[in-house]
């Protein structure tokens, strides 16, 4: 079981409120905009201590978010190809952020 630490900061009331409003509108939570945020920010810039992997909870809220989407494409007729799948299990094991696997970025 992992322990996790929390951060808090000042920031603007009327950048907050933006912010919350965005979040709100992508169906996220701040928390995970911010952990998404903070974990790309250590990885881009070469993290020099092993990072942890998203909790147990989000990983399993991952997957099911996944599973129903793609149930929603072969439900379409459609399917979902090879790369596509790579991608859904980078972001299931917590490799990509949300925004990232949205709009296609590896």
């Amino acid at each position: 079981m992992s322990t996790e630490l929390q951060m808090s900061f000042a920031v603007e009331p009327s950048l907050l409120e933006a912010f919350d409003e965005v979040v709100r509108r992508n169906g996220q939570t701040a928390e995970q905009v911010l952990q998404d945020f903070v974990r790309r920010y250590v990885r881009e810039h070469g993290a020099s201590v092993a990072l942890s992997s998203i909790t147990a909870v989000e990983r399993a809220s991952r997957e099911c978010s996944v599973r129903a989407a793609q149930a929603s494409v072969v439900l379409s007729g459609l399917e979902v190809s090879p790369e596509e799948h790579d991608r859904a299990r980078r972001f299931i094991d917590g490799e990509m952020g949300l925004d990232d696997y949205a709009n296609g970025r590896d």
